[in-house]
């Protein structure tokens, strides 16, 4: 597999920097979801022999999908509202949800090339496959960033003083998840949790400490 990066600068005919425009290209010799010509046969491991089996697929597979529809509890037309002030807020009060998804495995090959994680256990099936996983899987901050998503979505991203998390489980092709966020106390601190909507399993856990707008 190759990754190419390219650059691309705009400016005035004065010379004068307007943009920068970023782009990744990926060429493989295979479709990294192409695990069944390789079921069954035996590839060396770490100097031993390791049994390479298909990815088991499912409804829940989508090969075919590009790209994430994102929902943030809102219906469609409808303006977004104002981040909430923190110093207005009381226990238990709830921030607004953000889903996305279904994953598609592109996603996690763009956001390789958007992060710098190419750790070939998130784009390359057969590779993932051998070490032991049963496909491909999503980066953690990709998770990472649903979960931001919706802390900003409820306070703003100027009034974040700290954001942290805790994965819990692996988001895997033909996901979709969900972000809720909680003010946990009066000392502006909010709980943020991730779940798989197909079967709950919360994926990932999180606190973000919030304040005035710097």
């Amino acid at each position: 597999m190759t990754f190419a990066e390219f650059a691309t600068e705009y400016r005035t005919a004065d010379g004068e920097h307007v943009l920068s425009e970023y782009a990744t290209a990926i060429e493989t010799d295979g479709a990294a979801t192409d695990t069944a010509a390789n079921a069954g046969s035996t590839t060396a491991v770490g100097g031993r022999e390791d049994d390479r089996t298909e990815s088991p697929r499912d409804a829940n597979t989508a090969d075919d999908l590009v790209g994430l529809p994102v929902r943030s509890g809102i219906d469609v037309g409808t303006a977004v509202p104002e981040p909430s002030d923190p110093l207005r807020l009381a226990e238990g009060d709830v921030g607004p949800t953000v889903t996305v998804g279904p994953f598609a495995r592109q996603d996690f090959v763009r956001y390789a090339g958007a992060s710098g994680d190419f750790n070939p256990i998130h784009y390359d099936e057969p590779f993932a496959t051998v070490a032991g996983h049963r496909g491909v899987f999503g980066q953690g901050m990709l998770t990472a960033g649903v979960a931001a998503h919706a802390v900003t979505d409820f306070v703003g991203v100027d009034r974040v003083r700290s954001f942290g998390v805790r994965f819990r489980s692996r988001v895997w092709p033909g996901d979709t998840v969900t972000a809720r966020t909680v003010v946990a106390d009066d000392d502006c601190v909010l709980d943020v949790s991730v779940e798989r909507e197909r079967d709950g399993e919360t994926v990932l856990t999180g606190t973000a400490t919030v304040g005035e707008r710097q």
